[in-house]
């Protein structure tokens, strides 16, 4: 009783022009916001997406012994797995979050063909998109309208910096630059226009679109088997 009693007097005290929203502008405000989270829980989607695809079909095409074969411990094609393994976990939450916010939809993945041959033309693929993961994470975690999300972009960000750093030293024994970075971590802004083609790796997809958030980033180029988007 005394609660009810402080919370109406409080009421009471406040101005009028601190009223609570209505019901029509707090959907409003709602909707947007889920909108805006959607949009970038997307665009992490769908990198998170093509790392999986990328991965597992590589990895089910190059044995131990192929990366025996080109000077690999194993250890390496080990590691590559654990990577699988945490593209797979976040690609899970993305799109357990994405259909939280009414967007099941837009949470289905694309099949895509990689240009993967040898185990060089892996490893050096496999930097390329770490690059591309950790630019979007990073822009992700900065246009996030959620704490959650931020958060959680974060961790998975740093996942991300660590596979790229891994694959740049153990794997590639490249030094350091003297920042201690190996890649490009500025964020990658949302929904951008596609860049011109660059010369790279061509990955096909047969969604009938390539995702927006991906492009042609890092020598990596998406191209649609059925056409551009309208």
């Amino acid at each position: 009783m005394k609660l009810s009693r402080c919370l109406t007097l409080l009421a009471a005290l406040l101005p009028i022009t601190l009223a609570a929203p209505t019901a029509s502008s707090a959907r409003r405000q709602d909707g947007a916001t889920n909108d805006s989270n959607s949009r970038v829980l997307g665009d992490a989607l769908s990198v998170e997406q093509l790392a999986v695809s990328f991965y597992d079909s590589s990895l089910a095409l190059l044995s131990a012994d192929d990366f025996r074969a080109a000077g690999y411990a194993d250890s390496v094609r080990q590691g590559y797995e654990q990577v699988l393994q945490s593209a797979k976990a976040h690609s899970d939450y993305l799109v357990g979050e994405m259909t939280n916010l009414g967007h099941a939809d837009a949470a289905v993945g694309c099949d895509y063909t990689f240009p993967v041959k040898t185990t060089e033309d892996f490893i050096n693929m496999s930097e390329n998109l770490q690059a591309l993961a950790v630019s979007t994470y990073a822009g992700a975690r900065d246009r996030s309208q959620s704490d959650t999300y931020k958060s959680d972009f974060g961790e998975m960000l740093g996942d991300e910096t660590r596979y790229a750093s891994w694959i740049s030293t153990a794997v590639k024994h490249q030094d350091l630059p003297a920042d201690n970075t190996s890649f490009d971590s500025s964020p990658l802004s949302s929904r951008q226009d596609t860049p011109a083609v660059v010369t790279g790796f061509a990955i096909v997809n047969d969604c009938g679109c390539v995702p927006v958030a991906l492009g042609s980033f890092g020598g990596l180029i998406l191209n649609n088997a059925a056409g551009d988007c309208e």
